[in-house]
């Protein structure tokens, strides 16, 4: 194919960008930054529920790991009775994932990157499930008036948790051996 010698100023060169120790350690710490980001997003608005386009209450990532009470209102805008949101099993799972990611980001074994890797797979996927199962709760108990709305934490939690897999698989399978790394178990 024309245009893709090995030769100087082909593309290749532009791969060794990639290739070589310094940039596998600013990987590395991107991926310290983005497990860190993933759980600064739990603390920001999730999910907001609205009943005929009337917002009736934003929950955050960390209140669906946690759970809480939400006071339901009559018709008229008065309180009646405190309701408990209970804990999501995936918004835990997701949120478990990010705090070990975050610590295992740490260790300087190249041995722990195929285990970051899948923890930010299975983050992403957990985060995916949560949206499913929210949804189907909403339809089941809402009777077709109320709605749900992934807020900017939610995207950027899953964002991040897919920009972290991708970080650590190409520390795992795209780089050369890294002299800084520890490949002793």
């Amino acid at each position: 194919m024309p245009g893709l010698t090995k030769g100087p100023g082909g593309p290749w060169d532009r791969l060794e960008f990639f290739r070589n120790g310094k940039k596998n350690a600013q990987i590395r710490k991107a991926s310290h930054a983005l497990y860190g980001a993933i759980i600064v997003c739990f603390l920001l608005p999730f999910i907001t529920v609205s009943c005929t386009g009337q917002k009736v209450r934003t929950l955050t990532g960390l209140q669906l790991v946690t759970g809480t009470s939400v006071g339901r209102q009559n018709m008229f805008g008065e309180q009646r009775r405190q309701e408990r949101v209970r804990p999501q099993p995936y918004a835990i799972a997701a949120f478990a994932l990010a705090i070990a990611g975050f610590a295992a980001s740490f260790l300087r074994r190249r041995t722990i990157r195929p285990y970051l890797t899948a923890m930010s797979a299975g983050g992403a996927l957990c985060l995916l499930l949560l949206k499913t199962k929210l949804d189907q709760d909403i339809i089941n108990s809402g009777q077709g008036l109320l709605q749900i709305d992934y807020d900017f934490g939610y995207w950027a939690s899953f964002i991040l948790f897919v920009l972290s897999a991708a970080a650590n698989g190409y520390l795992l399978w795209g780089s050369v051996k890294d002299p800084e790394m520890d490949d002793a178990d």
